[in-house]
């Protein structure tokens, strides 16, 4: 909050598809264009270093085979300038093996990694992108008391958990875990999730052995992580603030340990850090809260 009039503009961009949201650009790409228009002379070899690194890396998340031509002409803008900066397959190789490695972690460092915060001035969520299967993470002896911990140390409501993974057979897999001691709020977000048809995630549910946690296969595994953030987003805008009885419930509803909702989501930071640019509504994005 304290920030606020430092912000002098906000970048991004999202485009309307036929498959529903999909992101064009990563938000380090129309930062680099933006400043090549404006102030060139500002990009220096260790900012280009930087930047290109968050464009490979978001071209690496959404799972295309070819960088997009719009990224490739940054790209190769920023290379043109700084002839010795290190080779794309050098940044890209280090950033799989960052990316991918949770060895050593503790629960509450993976979920860290990369984690998104919505909050509609009641509620705050919590939406953490894991590169491993759910079954890694959640068949763990303390899992529940583990995200409980992180949640009241956070000030979390619900904790959703997306999984991405390559099979055995080397193909793209995603999961969805949600935890919360909030029957109603953890229900509801569910069932949205279960029937939401544009896009369609196609969930199944499965067992993990913990009551408090809904875990999902999503087997439309083209709906990105990015994707379901904006899911959820819009779920928070359209919630009913007094949790009606009579509200539907999930396919997989054995929820334990309903509690009152967290009194610690108020006075929240707007400080805009995430690569999705809030809408008009009352949501706000914060992404790596300290």
């Amino acid at each position: 909050k304290t920030l606020e009039s430092a912000v002098v503009k906000v970048i991004h961009q999202v485009e309307q598809s036929d498959g529903g949201l999909e992101f064009q650009e990563s938000s380090s790409s129309l930062v680099v264009k933006e400043i090549l228009q404006e102030a060139p002379e500002l990009i220096t070899e260790q900012l280009a270093h930087l930047l290109r690194g968050s464009i490979l890396f978001k071209w690496m998340t959404m799972e295309s085979e070819k960088i997009s031509e719009k990224q490739e002409e940054i790209l190769s803008i920023l290379e043109e300038k700084f002839p010795s900066l290190p080779p794309r397959e050098d940044i890209i190789n280090i950033l799989q093996e960052t990316q991918f490695s949770a060895q050593g972690l503790s629960i509450e460092q993976t979920m860290l990694k990369d984690l998104k915060e919505l909050s509609d001035g009641e509620i705050k969520v919590a939406i953490s992108t894991v590169n491993m299967t759910l079954e890694n993470c959640m068949f763990h002896s303390n899992i529940s008391s583990d995200l409980k911990a992180f949640a009241d140390k956070f000030g979390f409501d619900v904790l959703i958990l997306l999984a991405s993974y390559l099979s055995e057979e080397e193909q793209p897999r995603r999961q969805i875990a949600v935890y919360s001691q909030n029957l109603e709020l953890c229900s509801q977000i569910c069932c949205e999730l279960e029937e939401c048809q544009n896009p369609c995630l196609e969930l199944e549910p499965f067992e993990c052995g913990c009551d408090e946690i809904l875990v999902y296969q999503q087997e439309n595994p083209l709906v990105t992580c990015d994707q379901v953030v904006l899911l959820v987003k819009e779920v928070i805008n359209r919630r009913c603030p007094e949790m009606a009885s009579n509200s539907r419930t999930s396919s997989t509803e054995a929820v334990a340990g309903s509690a009152p909702l967290s009194q610690g989501s108020s006075g929240i930071m707007e400080l805009y850090g995430s690569d999705i640019e809030p809408q008009p509504s009352s949501v706000n994005f914060i992404e790596n809260p300290p």
